[in-house]
């Protein structure tokens, strides 16, 4: 016995040898690789490296510069010791995500090696006591099914059955298969217990910023997840992880200064001009910082559709004080140098919008008409960032800190 365990494991380092090496090779054979791409990003930020320099560099921290079974070895020889380095997606050790994600493996392989000794046994038993019998054929053509059939389709067919027939398991895992019966009060625990799913998922990648895009066409499952991500990014916002949406990263990182100088960070847009009164009407649907909300407690809506968007859920809206106001954008000239765009304004009294938006009524200091000329021919995104307060003073200094040029259109 003890034989045969050294001859197996040998047999398996030997396996595993030798399919390294394969994969290895052909990646290496490849006419493009990730390298390439990467280099071609990093080169085109403000300030980087020529791209061919970029490019010697990363193959030389990755040993790609060597001859191939010469850079085999040399990542054999990390791996061996469990150095597999910082993962191309996820920016982090290889090690470090693997460890968060590989319990997931071990329970999935769990509960099938025990559902696979739950049927198995009891049929091999049942078909040996009755040799030849139509049971024997029965459990030998069940078998031969499980086996020619290909794992996916398999699946496929057990999750139509259980899940969507029977309603034994829930088909995925974002939200409860009870989350349609539930009511308002069922609904918004529901969520919250998926929100907080979100922050894990922050915290475990890290994120500072965010930026995501909603389309709003998702069907079933992953259309109520999109309900969700406002009340989420919100929270993320409060903790003081940016989260953009419409896939802007530029307005991310303006909430991300100005939620680090003045301790919130609202998203904002252009909504509305009211020219009688000369104010314009600044916010936006979705995701916010409740820090900003002074003027009232926030607030939080279910609605069957949002406005301008296919697609319904849930709605937060924060309540800015009447005062001084200070916007922020960041955009970028044709060289692709950042620049920010920013506006001091004064927030006034009166009605504003009550459909779940966070908004507020800005009078600036010129007319609203000649503001908004302004701030359009500084070429910004149509997102800012928003803050109670002043800050032009403090947004100037972290400017000539990062050497980025900046456009006053109103104090």
């Amino acid at each position: 016995m003890k034989k045969f365990v050294v001859r197996r494991v040998l047999l398996g380092a030997l396996i595993l040898f030798f399919v390294s090496l394969i994969i290895y090779s052909i990646e290496r054979s490849l006419p493009t690789s990730y390298v390439e791409g990467r280099a071609r990003d990093m080169s085109m930020k403000q300030g980087a490296k020529p791209y061919d320099e970029l490019v010697a560099e990363l193959n030389a921290s990755y040993g790609l510069d060597k001859p191939v079974l010469e850079g085999y070895f040399s990542w054999l020889s990390k791996a061996v010791k469990g150095e597999f380095g910082e993962s191309w997606i996820f920016h982090q050790p290889v090690t470090q995500k693997f460890s968060k994600v590989i319990w997931y493996s071990f329970a999935l392989g769990l509960a099938a090696f025990l559902l696979e000794i739950l049927i198995a046994i009891p049929l091999g038993i049942l078909s040996a006591t009755k040799q030849y019998s139509r049971v024997d054929y029965a459990v030998t053509v069940f078998a031969l099914i499980g086996i020619s059939l290909p794992s996916f389709f398999f699946a496929t067919i057990l999750k139509y059955i259980f899940s969507i027939n029977l309603k034994w398991v829930d088909l995925y895992g974002i939200v409860s298969r009870m989350h349609e019966s539930y009511g308002s009060v069922g609904k918004i625990l529901d969520m919250a217990k998926h929100v907080l799913a979100f922050e894990q998922w922050a915290k475990d990648e890290d994120l500072s910023m965010i930026a995501s895009h909603y389309a709003g066409k998702a069907q079933g499952v992953a259309g109520k997840l999109d309900s969700m991500l406002i009340p989420a990014f919100s929270m993320l916002i409060k903790q003081g992880t940016a989260c953009a949406v419409e896939g802007d990263m530029k307005v991310a990182m303006a909430m991300s200064i100005l939620k680090t100088i003045s301790g919130m960070g609202q998203l904002s847009e252009m909504y509305s001009i009211d020219f009688n009164e000369d104010i314009c009407i600044i916010g936006h649907s979705g995701s916010g910082d409740a820090d900003i909300s002074l003027a009232h407690k926030p607030t939080m809506k279910i609605v069957k559709v949002f406005h301008g968007k296919v697609g319904g859920g849930y709605l937060t809206q924060f309540y800015p004080p009447v005062g001084p106001v200070t916007y922020l954008a960041i955009t970028q000239d044709k060289d692709g140098n950042f620049k920010f765009v920013v506006a001091e304004g004064e927030n006034q009294p009166g009605p504003i919008f009550t459909f779940g938006d966070t908004n507020m009524r800005t009078k600036f200091s010129i007319p609203c008409r000649e503001f908004v000329n302004r701030w359009s021919e500084a070429g910004p995104t149509h997102h800012m960032a928003a803050a109670a307060g002043r800050h032009i003073d403090t947004i100037l200094k972290v400017a000539k800190i990062l050497n980025v040029p900046v456009d006053i259109i109103t104090r």
